[in-house]
């Protein structure tokens, strides 16, 4: 399943003018690399304040996940952020962002420095033009404690980061923002990893774990916990 991805992925990244016409005629941009066929991707009946999902253009062409999310505090849950390459010669690189919630998305433009009619953020000293994304999104359905950010413990020969990411990389195709070490011991290694998106990231790690019987006869657990780019609890 994970080679049909990848190849799927590369055909997408090579898009024929037949595919390049159906993506506009989808309402997307025509360098999206989604499958804009699926009902997810295709833009929701919802009015522009109801949208969970920002248009980010004129970042860095280097601009990386970590760099990206980074910027953005105290605003709400990330479901996806996906970053555009420079491509059709754009010099800069452009991602789409969409929160759990549409009030995130208001808070977000609320913080970006206003010029005239747009709003910018700043982005290790760039500043990058947010917008609504011309795909609107609706407030996903997902349990409150669901985020892209998982905590998980057990031995250290399986809970490391290259066993980890040979095993996610089997099965689903993701990007990370973070890992950060919270325990690293002879008897159990405790990571927190930072997903870019939990949509089909964060998500299919956890249920790659849980769903794993080694996994469970190792004691290996694997829990939900606050991304740092929600409001924190203490204020």
């Amino acid at each position: 399943m994970a080679m049909v991805s990848r190849a799927w992925r590369a055909t997408q990244e090579n898009p024929t003018d037949q595919v390049i016409q159906s993506r506009v005629r989808a309402g997307v941009s025509p360098n999206y690399r989604g499958n804009h066929n699926l009902v997810s991707n295709l833009s929701a009946a919802i009015t522009e304040d109801e949208n969970c999902s920002l248009w980010i253009e004129g970042l860095e062409a280097n601009v990386t996940v970590n760099r990206l999310l980074g910027a953005i505090r105290d605003v709400g849950r990330v479901w996806q952020c996906h970053i555009v390459a420079p491509s059709g010669g754009h010099s800069t690189a452009a991602a789409k962002l969409t929160f759990f919630t549409a009030e995130s998305a208001i808070t977000l433009l609320g913080k970006c420095l206003q010029q005239g009619s747009s709003r910018r953020l700043e982005v290790d000293g760039h500043l990058a033009r947010v917008i609504y994304n011309r795909q609107r999104v609706a407030a996903p359905r997902a349990p409150e404690d669901h985020t892209r950010v998982l905590v998980i413990s057990g031995p250290p020969g399986i809970v490391n980061t290259q066993a980890l990411t040979r095993y996610f990389n089997s099965l689903f195709v993701f990007q990370t923002d973070e890992i950060i070490t919270l325990v690293a011991g002879q008897a159990i290694n405790v990571l927190e990893w930072r997903f870019g998106s939990y949509r089909c990231q964060a998500q299919s790690a956890w249920e790659a774990i849980r769903g794993n019987p080694t996994f469970r006869r190792h004691g290996v657990t694997v829990s939900f916990d606050r991304d740092p780019c929600d409001p924190s609890p203490w204020g």
